[in-house]
Parts: C-alpha cells; structure tokens; sequence
C-alpha cells in the first residue's frame, strides 16, 4: 500500500489522496506516510513534519454522521469546501420546514424547488464522478492500457445522445478521442497500444512480422509471448538455454529471433551455450541443440513465412553456417570455415543465407567468406579496400557495403563508402557495379577524439518489386539501387543518422 501511495502522489500530487477511515483507529489505520509532509522552514528548507491527514469517518453507525462523512468525501472529489456542501444540506432543511408549513396551494410548487436543486446537486456529483473517470481513463492509456481506458472512459459518458440520465462532460469526450486517436496531438505523434512489463530487466525483444505475436526476454532468462492484437500475455517460459551462471551478461550473451509467426529461435553465445527453437503458437519445442556456440539466428534471403532458417556459429578456431528446418527438426546443411582468430566484436550484420543456391556469406573484415552449404565447404576471398558492414544476396548476386570509419574523418566528417553487387562465379567474385560517395555520422567525444557511432553504411534489404532493387543506408542518406545496373533510382537525405529503415 505504501508503494501504491508513493506512486499515486508521484503521478497526481497529496491534495488528491482521499482518507476513508472505514474500521479501527486512525492511529492504527492511517498509513505512516501520510502522517508526515515536507513543508518549508523559516529558511525555505523542506523539512518532514507530522501531518494529521483529513480522513472520513465511515465507523458511526448513526445514518446522520455516515451521512455527513459522506459529505466530506464527495467534496473532496467534487474539489469544493465540505462546509459549502453542509450549509447547501442545512439550507435544504430549513427550506423543507418552511415549505411544510405553507398552504396546500403552494407545496407542488415547493416540491418542484426542491426537485430542481436535488437534480442540480445530483448532476454536480455525476460531473465530479465523469471528470474523475476521465482522469482514470488517461492514466490507463499512458500505461498502454487502452482497452480498459476506453471501457473507463465509455462509463464517463451517456450511452447515446437521448441518454438524460449522465451529463456529457467535455473532459470525458476528450479523454476517449484522445484514446481512440481521433484529434492526433501533433507532439505527440507515437502512442502506445499496451505495456509489456516483465520481472527482470528486458534483454532482447522480437517479434512477428505477420503480427501475430511478440516476445520478450528479461535477465531472469524468462521468455514471455504476448498476444500482438491486444497485448494479453499469453504465455511464459524459461528454457534451459537461459540458464544464469556467474560470469553470464544476460544482455551479451542470449538473444531470441522471430523467424515466422511458427519459429522462434533462443540462443545462448557463452558457457554451456545452445539453441532450442519453439512454434509459439503451440509452445511446442521443435528443436533442442546443446554444446553449439550460435551468433545470431536469421530468416532465409527472398522467403517469407519460412519456418527454415540460418544459424551462425563459432567455435575456438572456426566460424560455421547452418541451414535449419524447425518442422523437421533437424540441420538440413552446414558448413564451417577455420580462422586464425575469431573478432572481437563480430558484425552480424554481414551474415546473410538462401536456400537455393544453398549459400552463406560472412564478411571478416574485408574479406566474404562464402559457405557452400551443398557440398559442406567454405571459402574467403578478399573483395574490398574498406570493412565491409553488411551483406545481403540474392541467388548468385551478392550486395555489400564497405567504409572504414574508425578515426577516417577528414575533419569535416565526411566518409566515404561503397555499395558493391557482385556476382558469385564458384570460383570467386565478378563485380557488377560499385557505387561510391561519402556520408556525415552521428558522433560522440571519447578522450577528445570523434568516435562514429550512428549510423554506418548498410544494405538494409533487397526488395523485390517490378525490378529488383538494393536498399541502403549510410548516414543520413537513404538509397535505391538497381540490383543488376547499380542505376540510383532513389536518394533522399534526412536532418539526422537513419537508425533502421
């Protein structure tokens, strides 16, 4: 209860903390938190001091106290003086006596008064009650609770508009197009739909593209589905994959990747390591690796809705692909590559994989090795002057971005980079066309030296329309590329680093 008082008056302030004291003493009953109060000194220093919060007393049984306790709360939500409330109360009375004692003539005319005043008093608590249901209403939306905001929000307002019994306040109207996001707030051009809250910090997010559902990791190695369309938490798992050791960072070590609305993929880089796929449509567990050291997980290049997917691995001396069927649950091709020493920092933004031709690609610095996952072999080929950033394919075709960017600026932040397509001919790369330019980023100041940290070139897809076209980004420069010509046939540059795209 504590932290619930500590929240509330954090969110609307101590004038809107109504005591009801309902049984027991107020000394008993009163929470400690509200019996003090930081109130300025003779010097202005706020200084805790004893409180005697205003409580309404619901213990009399005699119907004229509870009544005038009840007084006291409706003012309190209504925002007038309770003393106000109890003269309006006691002038009522007086008004009765008086009527009773006039002519037989007049009391219709009496009642009708006293029947106008009561539907005054009656509709001035109904807008109290609205306008309190309004707030309610907003504070649910804040915290992505929108379908309960908009149930709070309907009780504010009359069913229709031949509804007499509930006035129409302005504050409930608003409060439920606000929620329904009928006037946008244009500074406020984002608005939540609903709140995932886990018991540990969040680790890693993914999701659907189909939108069927989301999921999140949190660093008690706790995977929890939620429903896409309402938010509803559907389910929650902890998998042996995520099992917290002494020298585990959670945020470093475990990840998990949608791959259609049926698979998804938990990995786990460091100790024991390990992968275990699951259908989160059925939580049924479609695959169980141990003593595999994954890096990322990835959908197939030019496949939507595939359940099979790509699997980057490493061991002590050696990087690896594998091609993964989750319905048939097991590896349909792998592929592994020795190497002198595995980097420090890996880009996974460079891995990319298709089914057919059945091929991989990794980019170590600026060389590409290509894993054939037909006949198990791999093979690095040099083909770039600059560190290659990311990579995507399509069938023999391979795009890549290139640019060195640590401690490369000329001083005016302009770094250049490439765009290449190159064809894969078994034997090596043939280059189609390369596209050259420079590009401003986004940079921080780590012992007064420039460090570039957003947003590096990349090859953010190929895209598939009348013609086949390479998207890329770098800086703040968006691109359209012909796959086949490297003709621009799209370019815009914005006012910041492209983060996503």
């Amino acid at each position: 209860m504590r932290r619930e008082i500590e929240m509330f008056e954090q969110l609307h302030g101590r004038e809107r903390i109504i005591c009801v004291l309902a049984a027991g003493s107020p000394e008993e009953s009163i929470p400690p938190i509200l019996k003090t109060r930081l109130i300025p000194d003779a010097s202005g220093v706020l200084r805790e001091m004893p409180a005697e919060p205003l409580a309404a007393d619901l213990r009399p049984e005699a119907k004229a106290k509870r009544k005038a306790e009840l007084l006291r709360i409706i003012a309190a939500v209504a925002g007038c003086s309770y003393d106000d409330l109890r003269q309006r109360e006691r002038a009522r009375k007086r008004k009765r006596i008086a009527l009773a004692s006039v002519a037989a003539a007049l009391t219709i005319a009496a009642v009708g008064v006293f029947a106008f005043q009561f539907h005054q008093t009656s509709e001035a608590a109904l807008i109290a009650e609205s306008k309190s249901l309004a707030a309610q209403a907003l504070d649910q939306y804040a915290q992505g609770e929108t379908a309960q905001a908009i149930e709070t929000a309907l009780q504010a307002l009359p069913s229709s508009e031949s509804d007499t019994s509930r006035p129409l306040v302005p504050e409930a109207q608003a409060a439920l197009e606000k929620i329904l996001a009928l006037n946008p707030d244009p500074e406020q051009p984002w608005t939540p739909f609903y709140l995932f809250e886990t018991d540990g910090e969040i680790v890693d997010v993914t999701y659907s593209q189909e939108g069927t559902w989301a999921a999140v990791l949190d660093a008690t190695g706790t995977v929890s589905l939620y429903n896409a369309d309402n938010g509803t938490l559907t389910g929650t798992a902890t998998p042996h994959v995520f099992e917290l050791r002494d020298d585990t960072v959670p945020a470093r070590d475990w990840f998990i990747k949608a791959i259609s609305p049926s698979c998804l993929v938990m990995g786990n880089v460091t100790g024991p390591g390990g992968v275990v796929v699951i259908d989160p449509l059925t939580n049924e567990v479609l695959l169980d690796l141990d003593d595999i050291y994954p890096l990322t997980a990835i959908p197939l290049e030019n496949e939507t809705g595939s359940s099979d997917f790509g699997l980057l691995t490493y061991g002590t001396r050696s990087i690896a692909a594998f091609l993964v069927d989750a319905q048939a649950k097991n590896l349909l091709a792998g592929a592994e590559m020795p190497v002198d020493q595995f980097p420090r920092m890996a880009n996974l933004d460079t891995f990319c994989i298709q089914k057919a031709p059945a091929r991989a690609y990794y980019a170590l610095d600026t060389a590409l090795v290509t894993f054939n996952l037909a006949d198990e072999t791999a093979r690095q080929d040099t083909v770039s002057d600059a560190t290659i950033q990311s990579v995507h394919c399509k069938d023999d075709l391979v795009a890549f971005a290139a640019a060195n960017i640590e401690n490369s600026s000329d001083g005016i932040n302009n770094y250049p980079f490439s765009i290449t397509v190159a064809r894969n001919t078994g034997d090596g790369f043939e280059t189609l066309w390369t596209y050259e330019d420079t590009f401003a980023v986004t940079v921080s100041t780590r012992n007064d030296t420039p460090q570039p940290f957003a947003s590096v070139p990349k090859i953010v897809d190929i895209l598939h329309c009348g013609e086949d076209l390479v998207l890329a980004a770098a800086g703040k420069k968006l691109y359209a590329f012909s796959l086949t010509t490297g003709e621009v046939v799209y370019e815009q540059e914005f006012a910041a680093s492209i983060v996503a795209a």
